[in-house]
């Protein structure tokens, strides 16, 4: 997140205020504009708005750990995949039909997205089905 106008603004401050504030604002649309990037590839790959809409991202770039593998949006266009937009509260509960887990591994923090998990690995998708 750090750019070129950051580098040249620190080098050059003679406010320490005023640089944490500048800091802070080129961080702050940086973030906007990489999360609104992502959100519009939601709505350019899934093609359902109720669903596109439940999987944009609505905070800060690495506030969650990202699940945008370039699999896992065209999965939304397979008939028999339907979202299950547990709105932040989590899973209720399982029933007779089963439940897929979904778990990641190897991302690693303070890397650039393109240079995710370990040895620069886009990071490794586990799905679990589980019937009864």
């Amino acid at each position: 997140m750090v750019n070129a106008k950051m580098v040249a603004e620190t080098k050059k401050a003679a406010d320490p205020v005023a640089l944490t504030q500048m800091i802070q604002k080129e961080t702050q649309t940086a973030n906007f504009n990489k999360m609104d990037q992502i959100r519009r590839r939601v709505d350019a790959t899934v093609k359902d708005h109720k669903t596109a809409e439940a999987l944009k991202p609505w905070y800060n770039y690495m506030c969650k750990r990202s699940a945008f593998h370039n699999a896992y949006l065209p999965t939304f266009k397979r008939q028999n995949v339907t979202l299950v937009d547990t709105e932040g509260r989590g899973v209720e509960r399982i029933t007779e039909k089963g439940i897929v887990f979904i778990s990641t591994c190897g991302v690693e923090m303070g890397s650039s997205s393109t240079n995710i998990g370990k040895m620069g690995c886009v990071p490794c998708m586990a799905s679990i089905p589980v019937t009864f």
